[in-house]
């Protein structure tokens, strides 16, 4: 028991409120009739966005470009989000738990993370990566037999131009190292010299 507004609304019509008293035994509300709401739509703008990781068949996709941080990120620190990816505190990438993977660049073998993964991912500039496929799984189409899983990088464009990194650490044991990396790629040639 007890007064009450009750709001009916719906889509094209205009919204009416009705005040009711409830009495014990009775049911106040009868037919409510609403009035076509008059309104001309001028356009519809229907925006979609890629979700952030998705599961295809054989593969775990990390939508890069989704992702608005990784505009300043390197390839390491984006793998660091990826599902079935670990990077350790010393950057030792690892795919669903094992050290034994391969990085493909548009679905290709390259020889820029041929020698020194951990360092060309250091340097490989996230402003370019569109996605992250990585392949738990990988089939015989990759030529993958003993092979933990596979990373492929799917660039915006075709990766040409240079990169590179330096960087110096010292602990307080006294122990104190000193890398670096140059990498550069024009066509189908592929450069990359680590230190």
């Amino acid at each position: 028991t007890g007064q009450y507004s009750i709001v009916f609304s719906n889509a094209s019509y205009k919204e009416k409120t009705i005040k009711i008293f409830v009495k014990p035994g009775e049911n106040p509300l009868n037919e409510v009739s609403l009035l076509p709401a008059a309104k001309s739509l001028s356009g519809i703008t229907v925006v979609a966005k890629k979700p952030l990781i998705e599961q295809k068949d054989d593969k775990i996709i990390f939508n890069v470009e989704e992702d608005p941080a990784a505009k300043t990120e390197t390839a390491i620190e984006i793998l660091r989000k990826t599902p079935f990816v670990s990077v350790d505190g010393n950057d030792n990438v690892m795919v669903n738990g094992q050290g034994n993977f391969k990085v493909l660049l548009n679905g290709r073998e390259t020889a820029m993370f041929a020698t020194n993964i951990k360092e060309a991912l250091k340097s490989f500039p996230g402003s370019v990566i569109m996605k992250i496929e990585v392949i738990t799984a990988p089939s015989a189409k990759y030529d993958a037999e003993g092979i933990g899983g596979i990373i492929n990088i799917v660039t915006k464009s075709k990766v040409a131009g240079y990169n590179g990194s330096l960087s110096s650490s010292y602990r307080t044991t006294g122990w104190q190292t000193n890398n670096g990396s140059f990498n550069i790629k024009s066509g189908k040639f592929g450069l990359a010299l680590t230190g």
